[in-house]
């Protein structure tokens, strides 16, 4: 750069004497600017807008499989029996006074029990008599009996869904 350019540039700048900047090519400027923004997070936004897509898909596929995967749980007959077990949870670390910590350790509840005692329970529970209620997965088909529908397309329904036809008599 030349000493007379930097006289330009230093604090004793007369700014009358400075020509001004064409208004077209500053539009231009800021038009080609906004032009590229607007690419730009239009590109983001259908980037993101397919991820999320792909995400739903993965998501409905995953209820899917879920929801099959509790009715075949449900068919399963004597899972009804068994206590939920649900490892226990340590709460995570507050700002509590020592007052409000002691309160709620004397109200933590008691360990869940372990599984040999579930089985031994299991074992002793008694054997369902004929004035127990049935299964619920069954209430189904004998009602479909009971209204007429010849049992051959029961017991046949009843093998479809994973269920031992031979309860039905």
């Amino acid at each position: 750069m030349d000493i007379e350019e930097m006289a330009l540039i230093g604090p004793g700048v007369n700014f009358a004497e400075i020509p001004a900047i064409n208004q077209k090519r500053t539009l231009a400027f800021v038009n080609s600017f906004i032009a590229n923004t607007v690419s730009i997070l239009n590109n983001l936004a259908t980037v993101s807008e397919l991820k999320l897509q792909k995400f739903e898909e993965k998501l409905q596929r995953m209820d899917a499989t879920l929801c099959i995967l509790e009715a075949k749980l449900a068919s399963i007959p004597g899972l009804e029996a068994l206590p939920v077990v649900t490892p226990p949870v340590e709460p995570a670390p507050c700002a509590a006074t020592t007052a409000e910590a002691e309160v709620a350790v004397q109200e933590a509840p008691p360990p869940p029990p372990k599984v040999e005692e579930i089985v031994q329970k299991q074992e002793e529970a008694p054997t369902p008599d004929d004035d127990t209620e049935p299964d619920p997965a069954y209430t189904k088909f004998f009602k479909m009996v009971q209204f007429g529908v010849p049992p051959q397309a029961v017991k046949l329904k009843m093998q479809s869904e994973g269920l031992d036809p031979a309860i039905l008599e």
